[in-house]
């Protein structure tokens, strides 16, 4: 007996059986037809509310950030290199003799830059090349103060020693840690209070809490809030500085199930 394969008849046979193969693989939730079942049924979950709330602390910052810094100008480097550190020293040495530990004072900045005085020329005139007349030692520093009542004697001294560029002042509280503890409680609990008054408007029940995150917004920053005085230099009058009052705050998200 001879055989004869038409080829047309070959592609249908292997076209079927890749089909029938493929419904053998496929689990048995996805053979929805006449002739199969769904497997199994997948409960649906629970509606989730979430929503944020908010703690904040108060306290009087304890420390203090001073920024400054001597520019000093002169017909040659080394003579403006030379007036610059003068200052600087006189600056330093009257730091440490107020108290103020050498680890917590620092160099922000030093550079040395020429003068240039740059030709306008009429009209008809060539442009000349900008020409140096002097030059230019800028050095910054800042200032830890641990002790608030001598910053107003410690600007008084930087400033009478030859420091021309005066920065800005910035308090700070040393230990955070307690502080930022109890606003992440009130946290929570503001979060858990907004929550039932949605609750009971919409007529439903928390359930059970699925996350607690907290929020990230940056490190926690006191904010100048009520002015405070610090106490004036025994000797020559001080610069009077208000180290305010400093807030800390902290914010939590909470997503609860919703009880049906």
């Amino acid at each position: 007996m001879t055989l004869k394969f038409n080829l047309k008849n070959v592609t249908q046979v292997f076209c079927f059986m890749a089909l029938a193969l493929s419904f053998a693989v496929l689990p048995p939730a996805l053979l929805i037809g006449n002739n199969y079942a769904v497997a199994h049924e997948v409960e649906p979950k629970k509606p989730v509310f979430s929503i944020t709330g908010r703690g904040t602390v108060t306290a009087e910052p304890d420390i203090a950030y001073i920024s400054s810094g001597v520019v000093s100008e002169e017909k040659t480097a080394e003579a403006a290199l030379s007036d610059n550190s003068n200052k600087m020293q006189a600056i330093f040495n009257a730091m440490l003799e107020s108290g103020i530990e050498r680890k917590n004072i620092q160099t922000a900045n030093f550079s040395v830059t020429p003068i240039y005085v740059y030709h306008n020329p009429k009209k008809g005139e060539e442009q000349r090349p900008p020409r140096i007349t002097g030059y230019r030692v800028n050095n910054s520093f800042s200032v830890k103060v641990t002790d608030l009542e001598k910053t107003g004697e410690v600007l008084t001294k930087v400033v009478n020693l030859g420091s021309n560029q005066l920065g800005n002042i910035r308090f700070d509280i040393s230990d955070k840690a307690e502080l930022l503890d109890v606003a992440r409680t009130k946290a929570v609990k503001d979060a858990i209070r907004k929550a039932e008054i949605y609750m009971k408007a919409a007529g439903t029940e928390l359930g059970d809490i699925l996350v607690i995150r907290e929020v990230e917004r940056g490190r926690p920053r006191p904010v100048l809030q009520a002015a405070r005085t610090v106490a004036l230099a025994e000797a020559a009058p001080a610069v009077p500085v208000a180290a305010g009052e400093g807030s800390l705050a902290i914010e939590v998200q909470i997503s609860w199930e919703l009880e049906q």
